[in-house]
């Protein structure tokens, strides 16, 4: 993208391209949510998720503990009862915001085409959809720097790097 060339507008049809994107996300990721749990979610509801938030917040004696993570599903284990999907529900809601989080990204350096092939790409993506079904930080870890890092971004003009002379 160059610095005259804006970011491309809204398409009438993206809002809802996007939203049978993230049906679609979430077709693909419910049924494998309430599978079996691999030992380190075992561990995470053990030694994490059925205390109090105020010993969740205050212990990180294994690198196991992901505080954001661990407070959400103690969270929704508290709200909906101990299962592996409520313990996993944070990991969803997570993949699902990141879908969202990179239309975003994308509006700003892409065109409609691209950022739908992109975006449809990460929907059906098996890397995606596994890590969205599992309780792991990873969806946390990559849904918040695609928040974090476009709004660092947006507040000022994207601009491409001067020629080399």
């Amino acid at each position: 993208m160059t610095a005259d060339r804006p970011a491309s507008p809204p398409v009438p049809l993206e809002p809802w391209l996007v939203a049978g994107a993230l049906a679609l996300a979430l077709v693909l990721r419910l049924p494998g949510l309430n599978g079996g749990l691999w030992f380190d979610e075992i561990q995470t509801l053990v030694d994490y998720v059925r205390f109090p938030l105020g010993r969740i917040v205050t212990t990180f004696d294994t690198q196991n503990q992901h505080l954001l993570y661990s407070v959400l599903a103690r969270v929704s284990v508290q709200l909906f009862g101990e299962s592996a999907a409520t313990l996993r529900l944070p990991a969803l809601c997570f993949g699902l915001a990141s879908l969202v989080a990179l239309v975003r990204f994308a509006r700003r350096i892409a065109p409609f085409d691209e950022r739908m092939v992109a975006l449809f790409a990460l929907v059906v993506s098996y890397h995606h959809v596994w890590f969205s079904q599992n309780a792991r930080a990873t969806p946390d870890c990559s849904s918040s720097r695609c928040w974090r890092r476009p709004s660092c971004m947006l507040s000022s003009p994207i601009r491409s790097r001067p020629a080399a002379r």
